[in-house]
C-alpha cells in the first residue's frame, strides 16, 4: 500500500531514490526535479492557504495578531519558501468583513460552553438557542 500511495501521489519517488541508492554505481545519475507551474495556480494555491489561516483564526477564536509569530511564518517558509502570508492588516479587514457578514445574517444565537475535563478530554455542551432580537424585534 505504501509503494502504491507514493507511486500514486508523490511520481518519481521511486525514480529519486533509485538514483540516490544506484549513486555509487552510476556517479553520473543526477535527478531533475520539476518545479511547480508558476503564476495563476500558485496565487489560487496561495489564496486558499491564507482562507484557512482565516478560518482557523475564527474557529480558535485566535486574534489575528498570531499570525504575526514569525515561528509560525518561518514554519510555513520551511515548508514553501516560495508562500506568501496576507500582512496582518489584510486579515483584519477580512475577519471584520467575515463578523459584519454574519451579524447581518444572524437568526438565531447559541451559547455554548466548552472546557478541558479531568481526563483530558475536551468538552462542549449547548447551553441555550434563542432568536436573534435585532433580527427579530418584539
Amino acid at each position: 500500500n505504501l509503494g502504491r500511495h507514493l507511486a500514486n501521489r508523490h511520481p518519481g519517488y521511486d525514480k529519486t531514490g533509485e538514483a540516490v541508492s544506484n549513486s555509487v554505481t552510476r556517479p553520473n545519475a543526477v535527478v531533475i526535479k520539476k518545479c511547480q507551474a508558476q503564476g495563476k495556480s500558485n496565487q489560487v494555491y496561495y489564496d486558499h492557504l491564507n482562507w484557512l489561516l482565516v478560518r482557523w483564526l475564527v474557529l480558535a477564536s485566535l486574534p489575528p495578531s498570531t499570525l504575526e509569530e514569525k515561528w509560525l511564518v518561518n514554519s510555513y517558509k520551511f515548508l514553501n519558501p516560495s508562500i506568501q502570508i496576507w500582512p496582518s492588516e489584510k486579515y483584519r479587514t477580512v475577519l471584520d468583513e467575515v463578523f459584519r457578514s454574519m451579524r447581518e445574517d444572524n437568526f438565531y444565537m447559541s451559547v455554548t460552553c466548552q472546557w478541558i475535563d479531568e481526563n483530558w478530554c475536551f468538552q462542549k455542551l449547548l447551553l441555550d438557542i434563542c432568536r436573534n432580537p435585532v433580527m427579530y424585534p418584539r
